[in-house]
């Protein structure tokens, strides 16, 4: 992205950040079936036990998590992608906010919840970290991208 970046090739940032965006999701998508269809097999190929309660934990998480795999993936391709182009700060604040989220998670919601509100508290924190990263994103990317405002000159090929 760099490379694009330092020859002003706004455009293939655009189409790389869009082709990564669908393949994060079509990936979220796939491990969301595999997980539904073989998660309860992986909790117990991984962890090697026969225990009813440790597999049935591991595949609650595993049915929570990832139906929203594609919208972590959609996280971190915008944190990269706004990071690699100089816009640190709302990445940072994003991460940030997930940390404190996390921790207010653990002081107030997990209590209450139990092993409930431990599944749900990364989904919750992922999608509302992509909404503020999207939102971001949307907000700076007319100064990300600086020649999409300005008119195009197209050379003369008949002065050649």
């Amino acid at each position: 992205m760099n490379l694009n970046w330092g020859a002003r090739r706004y455009d293939r940032i655009r189409q790389g950040l869009r082709i990564a965006l669908v393949l994060e999701v079509i990936w979220g998508l796939i491990a969301c079936a595999l997980g539904f269809a073989v998660g309860e097999f992986m909790v117990r190929l991984i962890t090697g036990t026969q225990s009813a309660g440790i597999i049935e934990g591991g595949t609650l998480a595993i049915h929570f998590s990832l139906p929203f795999f594609a919208v972590l993936g959609v996280l971190l391709c915008l944190r990269t992608a706004m990071q690699s182009m100089g816009y640190k700060a709302a990445p940072v604040i994003s991460s940030c906010v997930e940390l404190a989220m996390k921790f207010l998670a653990a002081s107030f919601l997990i209590p209450v919840w139990g092993y409930i509100g431990t599944c749900a508290t990364e989904p919750v924190t992922w999608v509302l970290m992509t909404a503020y990263l999207g939102g971001a994103y949307f907000i700076s990317r007319k100064k990300m991208y600086p020649e999409e405002d300005e008119p195009k000159i197209e050379a003369d090929s008949s002065n050649a």
